[in-house]
């Protein structure tokens, strides 16, 4: 079992969003299908991306202006 602090609210990462300026967020696919996650810096460059598997959650480490995108995944922001 984690323990988790959300500090935000659950948004749609279906476009690039930064989760609130956040520096560690909670993705959740909710789809069936798994999807391909992508982390850019705020000028949309490209950082990395990762596969997302259906129905999982993952624990994701950015800088307040990176922005995150994933069809069919939500976020939210913690602390730890």
């Amino acid at each position: 079992m984690r323990i988790l602090k959300p500090i935000g609210a659950q948004t749609a990462i279906g476009t690039a969003n930064s989760v609130a300026n956040s520096t560690v967020v909670i993705i959740t696919n909710i789809d069936a299908a798994a999807q391909t996650l992508t982390r850019a810096y705020g000028n949309g460059t490209t950082i990395s991306t990762m596969l997302v598997l259906a129905n999982t959650q993952y624990l994701i480490e950015k800088e307040p202006t990176d922005t995150l995108a994933a069809t069919n995944c939500v976020a939210t922001a913690i602390a730890y």
